[in-house]
């Protein structure tokens, strides 16, 4: 089994750019622990990039605090639950 990552590291924000993910075959592995700050236009960005995926399943490894917090921040806003993890192991994106 393949076990080849994405590393996204330093800021996400909104000139992040998700090309080469989207093409990338499923599952796409992403590693998002040396992500240290989102701002909102990031999280939308990356919002839709895992929009644009809904065909393929999306794992995110190690996410940073600062990812889950942007993320939550915005989820909170939308009332939707976004479910976190401290462990190491992947988030399923369906």
């Amino acid at each position: 089994m393949d076990e080849s990552f994405f590393i996204v590291t330093g800021v996400l924000d909104e000139h992040v750019d998700y090309q080469a993910l989207l093409l990338a075959p499923s599952p796409i592995r992403i590693r998002l622990g040396n992500v240290i700050t989102v701002n909102s236009l990031g999280v939308r960005n990356f919002l839709r990039f895992i929009e644009a995926c809904r065909d393929k399943d999306v794992e995110l490894h190690e996410c940073s605090l600062a990812f889950m917090d942007a993320l939550n921040t915005r989820s909170r806003a939308r009332s939707t639950k976004v479910s976190t993890t401290r462990s190491s192991t992947a988030t399923r994106v369906p």
